[in-house]
């Protein structure tokens, strides 16, 4: 036995206790390494599933959208209204077409959702309605995306078929909608970013039209029976497609938005433009009320 490596009884407890304070160490350490790795993991994660939209895409406030709102169309009075704040689709159904009035029974209630997913609709006469809508530039990296999936899932809440950025306080061009109104068919959902209305067919039909922005407010407006749209997707790609009866009754109220005009800017029957007064009125006096100015009428 070589002296060099013989051990006292002392001498080898001692050993092993410094291997056993080693290993705990270890360990430790392996552990810390760990949760460290775990942490930072779950808080990435959690980064992709609520990262922060960018203020390219972000609601403006009422007051902003003052500032550069364009002032044009018709202020409607009239006396303050206890109704409640919804429409009714159904009764709005004049002189519908079989295949519309299919399409129309399986609308409910348009209500008002609140906030869903941190948008809300604003309601008339706020002036983002009637303000400038820029061109969208940007398509990856700027929380377009998320934007475009809170619209949806506030859309489907309110009951709605279409939504455009203004109505929730994002002056951009960009809209959405699903003419069904059913959130599981989701080969009718539609997103477009810029679009432009390149050409309308000959013919136009009156037919009747309510809107989120306006609860307790409907009527009938004169829309082209068929039109063809440019526009861009999600990913900036270009493209053109036509869209023909309800589709494009539902592409052309919400294209409308992006150009700051309103429904009630179209209708034109005397007896539904009187009766318009008073629903109109109640949104005058709430936002009076509320924010001390007329707002964009």
């Amino acid at each position: 036995l070589n002296p060099q490596l013989s051990f006292s009884g002392d001498a080898m407890s001692a050993c092993v206790r410094g291997r056993s304070s080693v290993h705990l160490g270890s360990l430790l350490c392996l552990g810390f390494l760990c949760h460290s790795v775990v942490v930072s993991a779950f808080r990435l994660f959690a980064f992709k599933l609520k990262r922060p939209v960018s203020p390219i895409f972000r609601p403006l406030s009422a007051m902003e959208g003052c500032e550069q709102t364009i002032l044009y169309g018709r202020g409607l009075g009239g006396k303050r209204s206890k109704e409640p704040n919804r429409v009714d689709i159904k009764s709005l159904l004049l002189d519908l077409s079989e295949e519309d009035e299919e399409t129309a029974e399986a609308f409910e209630e348009e209500v008002d959702p609140g906030i869903v997913d941190g948008l809300s609709i604003i309601k008339y006469p706020d002036p983002r309605l009637r303000a400038h809508n820029e061109e969208i530039s940007y398509f990856k990296g700027y929380g377009l995306t998320e934007v475009v999936g809170k619209m949806w899932k506030l859309m489907y809440k309110a009951n709605g078929v279409g939504l455009a950025a203004p109505q929730v306080g994002i002056n951009k061009r960009l809209m959405v909608f699903n003419e069904s109104g059913n959130p599981r068919n989701k080969s009718k959902e539609m997103v477009l970013l810029n679009p432009q209305i390149v050409a309308r067919g000959e013919n136009e039909r009156a037919g009747p039209e309510g809107c989120l922005s306006f609860p307790g407010v409907g009527g009938q407006v004169k829309r082209s029976t068929s039109i063809q749209v440019e526009y861009q997707t999600l990913t900036g790609e270009k493209k053109k497609r036509e869209f023909r009866g309800f589709e494009a009754v539902v592409f052309q109220h919400e294209y409308d938005h992006l150009d700051g005009v309103l429904f009630i800017d179209r209708l034109f029957k005397p007896d539904e433009v009187e009766k318009a007064e008073q629903p109109l009125q109640v949104l005058k006096d709430d936002w009076r009320e509320k924010t001390g100015t007329e707002g964009a009428l």
